[in-house]
């Protein structure tokens, strides 16, 4: 069964549908459909956990800019995480997998549109670079993308101990709290429940090692990170890579006030990737 909860038309003739979609426990998403018969569909796969929101903004931005260029896209949130049914221990890396070839199949189903391509953003590089490789040719792009997993955890464990550090609890080391999510099954980080079955189905993972098949890839790190190491080896194994600077080097989009710099630098971040993916698509 499907519920769409809302219906709503954008300033620039976009028809937005959210809602619940699937059978049983339903995901949460929204439909973004341009005016005419689109084009195209790209589905964009969000990051977990407390970085959900972190670009929430920004995919909303980029979602509305492609589907006024013609072009359908789907939002949703993963089974367990979000406002998508499920349990915390139902997240975990093949689950997402599934759920962006469900929401691909729900977008061609109601696009009509058979030219795909796909967006990841942090932990959700794995899944859109999964959907691309499945569906060759398809575009990719990967908003500040997680390469290694296990950089990934230790990252999120470090800014939750900093984060401790504002208060009285005394931080725990990487190891110590990794000892204490395989005894217990899972740990608060950051506000949200993290549980051993997400962490070790993203044990080892490295997005370098499952590069997409003859499609177009832009990479555009935010902050510092260094993304040399996966366009190296996708280029290697002869993907047509772009890596993306120019978007500023310091972390600005994690910046929680909605400062005028911060939206001016969004801003431009969306229209770049929005121009780079409609051209993607229809390649003169």
């Amino acid at each position: 069964m499907t519920g769409v909860t809302a219906n709503r038309r954008t300033p620039l003739g976009v028809l937005e549908e959210i809602g619940f979609f699937g059978d049983e426990e339903q995901m949460f998403g929204c439909l973004h459909l341009p005016e005419q018969p689109a084009q195209a569909a790209v589905v964009i796969c969000s990051s977990t956990h407390a970085e959900l929101l972190k670009a929430y903004h920004l995919e909303v931005l980029l979602a509305r800019e492609l589907a006024a260029r013609g072009i359908a896209v789907h939002r949703f949130h993963y089974r367990g995480d979000g406002n998508s049914d499920g349990a915390d221990t139902e997240l975990n890396l093949p689950a997402m997998i599934d759920a962006a070839r469900r929401a691909t199949t729900r977008l061609v189903d109601r696009s009509g549109a058979t030219r795909l391509a796909y967006v990841g953003v942090r932990m959700g590089a794995f899944p859109a670079t999964r959907l691309a490789a499945e569906h060759e040719g398809s575009p990719l792009l990967l908003w500040d993308p997680v390469i290694d997993a296990d950089a990934f955890m230790k990252d999120a464990i470090r800014s939750h101990a900093i984060s401790a550090l504002k208060g009285e609890a005394k931080p725990e080391r990487v190891d110590q709290v990794l000892d204490r999510l395989e005894r217990e099954g899972s740990v608060e980080l950051l506000g949200y429940e993290l549980t051993s079955a997400f962490h070790s189905s993203i044990a080892g993972k490295h997005l370098a090692d499952d590069p997409p098949t003859g499609a177009a890839v832009l990479i555009v790190p935010f902050g510092t990170r260094n993304v040399e190491p996966l366009t190296a080896a996708w280029g290697g194994a002869g993907v047509d890579v772009t890596d993306l600077q120019g978007t500023g080097r310091e972390a600005w989009w994690l910046d929680e006030q909605a400062t005028e710099d911060r939206n001016e630098r969004g801003r431009v971040l969306v229209t770049r990737s929005a121009e780079w993916m409609a051209a993607a698509l229809n390649p003169a």
